[in-house]
């Protein structure tokens, strides 16, 4: 039963933007009846191996930003074994009421937000059309040509190929980009009050993954949707794989305590490996918006399963 459960979880989280703990923590209470903080260590195996299956697969096609994901790890590690150590003493139903609260509120402001960025971007385009006196179709074709070949960009020393989706607008080349970690990662400029943000998140990301045996996408991805000009699919592939340090290190303490059961943490983490997979191939490949409403629809759902979870 933990492999197929891994998979949905898995697969689901992967176009969502979380580790799929928030669906495996209470379904191992009630399935399999272990303890509450027994259960949320088991479920940190599976959102370890879904932020690795899929953030590798987002990395291969430049869906993630070193900067922003290493910002929020290095947060998010120190404060997930604190996390982890205190399940014992803090009651984590009024967490999960407050957790779920929050995921309904959130789940349609990314669908909105892009909506408002691109009714923004036609008026100006209008604007700009109107303006301009010559007008003319080999000029605008011209453009439009031009803009392509900006699109492209560098993997690698010296290879350039298309940047992945650019044409449904995911995963174009991000703004403020310097350069290339390792061929693959892009690094982008941040102002401080940014990066101040990401890091405040990434530490209450990282005590919730500990705390709750979620990997703190539940978090990190609506703030990245919201606070960053990153794509969809970029947001996603970011979260996932900041989440993997902590879950990690959360994961280590919950076993020094007890709190994994190896067998059942071992299915699970191999389904969400091959959900993980799956999903992230299809969320770069999804068709335009359909991330942004998956993201809508999960959210929401998440939000109202760990709210009523809470009693």
């Amino acid at each position: 039963m933990s492999v197929p459960l891994g998979f949905f979880a898995g697969a689901f989280g992967s176009v969502v933007g979380v580790g799929g703990g928030v669906f495996l923590a209470p379904a191992l209470c009630q399935a399999c009846s272990l303890p509450p903080r027994v259960s949320s260590g088991t479920s940190l195996a599976a959102v370890v191996a879904t932020g690795l299956c899929a953030g590798v697969h987002y990395a291969k096609e430049g869906c993630v930003d070193a900067t922003a994901a290493v910002t929020v790890a290095t947060a998010a590690v120190a404060t997930a074994p604190l996390g982890a150590m205190c399940t014992a003493k803090v009651r984590p139903k009024a967490l999960r009421r407050i957790l779920g609260i929050f995921l309904m509120g959130v789940a349609p402001t990314v669908p909105i937000k892009r909506y408002l960025q691109r009714h923004t971007l036609m008026e100006g385009n209008v604007e700009k059309e109107s303006q301009d006196p010559s007008n003319r179709v080999e000029e605008r074709a011209a453009n439009r040509i031009g803009r392509a070949v900006e699109d492209k960009t560098a993997i690698g020393e010296g290879t350039v190929r298309d940047s992945p989706n650019d044409a449904e607008g995911r995963c174009s080349p991000m703004h403020g980009i310097k350069g290339k970690l390792a061929g693959t990662f892009p690094i982008a400029d941040y102002p401080t009050k940014q990066l101040a943000f990401m890091a405040s998140t990434g530490a209450l990301a990282g005590f919730a993954s500990g705390l709750l045996g979620v990997g703190g996408g539940i978090i990190v991805t609506p703030s990245l949707s919201l606070a960053t000009a990153l794509p969809q699919a970029a947001v996603l592939g970011t979260a996932l794989v900041a989440m993997v340090p902590p879950s990690l290190a959360a994961l280590g303490q919950h076993a020094r305590m007890g709190n994994v059961r190896w067998k059942v943490a071992a299915g699970l983490a191999l389904g969400t490996a091959l959900g993980g997979t799956a999903g992230s191939r299809l969320a770069t490949r999804a068709g335009d918006g359909m991330l942004e409403a998956l993201f809508c629809m999960g959210m929401a759902a998440m939000g109202w399963r760990t709210f009523r979870a809470a009693g």
